[in-house]
């Protein structure tokens, strides 16, 4: 996709994280047992065209976002604002009390 802003070309949508091979094995074994197939899965990814994506190439892109990753060091008090089309974005595994507010416009 083209950035409507910036033009950049950009990496915007969520096949790494909807894929089912995302899935532990456990959910995935529970979602076939469920649907059947994984097309019929609530949430997975195809190519436009129908054409299955294979779980490699999910593997080489979750790979470059963790190696490409630039993780915020959260302090009080601190505002983070970016552009959700141009910077994929995430959360990590968190423990411990903290109050994070979302606003999205």
């Amino acid at each position: 996709m083209v950035h409507p802003g910036t033009g950049d070309e950009v990496w915007f949508n969520q096949a790494d994280g909807f894929h089912p091979s995302a899935l532990d094995p456990a959910t995935y074994a529970e979602l076939m047992r469920l649907c059947g197939s994984e097309e019929d899965f609530r949430l997975t990814v195809q190519f436009g065209d129908g054409t299955p994506i294979l779980a490699e190439d999910l593997a080489a892109v979750r790979q470059v976002i963790r190696t490409e990753a630039r993780p915020h060091a959260w302090q009080q008090g601190d505002v983070l604002v970016l552009d959700n089309i141009l910077t994929a974005h995430g959360r990590r595994p968190f423990s411990g009390p903290r109050l994070i507010a979302t606003a999205m416009t």
